[in-house]
């Protein structure tokens, strides 16, 4: 995961996640990327010796992390979210994406033709990522490699509208709209 450190990006669910299929896919590493006083507090509370987490901390090059992710997070709760850099950074990357359905952003990883580059999962009562939800679908990928490369095709084919000519025009669209 590449990320703010704040809590409503859902480090804490995102690791209780991790921990939970750790027990059943041993082989399994999260690697985190991003950093807050508050990040390192959550990893040293959760850290045990049989855990394959690793934070990097902050990097200014997050694109060398995400080359090497096979699967990409972003459980976010955050209630400004609304264009998630990360989600178009992934996606971009060719990154099969778990994500909260959250401020419309699970339409980010949704084609034209209605093929999906992730899976969405939705927020539970108290308004964070659903941690079952999140294990499911973990555990989806890990049981099954067609769907991940399946989707992972599917982020390369909605990675083009997010590329800057493709964005320009649908800006330069609605400005001719509005002006005439």
């Amino acid at each position: 995961m590449v990320s703010r450190g704040i809590p409503e990006k859902g480090w804490h669910e995102l690791i209780v996640a991790y921990k939970r299929v750790k027990e059943t896919y041993k082989n399994i590493v999260l690697l985190l990327v991003g950093d807050s006083p508050y990040l390192r507090n959550l990893l040293s509370e959760n850290a045990t010796n049989d855990d394959a987490i690793i934070h990097v901390g902050f990097s200014s090059d997050v694109y060398a992390w995400i080359s090497i992710f096979d699967v990409c997070v972003l459980p976010s709760y955050y209630n400004s979210e609304s264009c998630p850099i990360a989600l178009i950074e992934y996606i971009m990357m060719g990154k099969p994406v778990i994500t909260s359905n959250i401020n419309g952003i699970s339409k980010m990883i949704i084609s034209d033709g209605n093929k999906y580059a992730g899976q969405v999962i939705e927020l539970n009562k108290n308004g964070k990522c659903d941690i079952d939800s999140l294990c499911n679908a973990m555990s989806l990928y890990l049981a099954n490699k067609e769907i991940l490369n399946k989707h992972a095709d599917n982020a390369i084919e909605i990675s083009k509208k997010y590329m800057i000519e493709n964005v320009a025009a649908k800006y330069l669209d609605v400005f001719k709209k509005v002006v005439g």
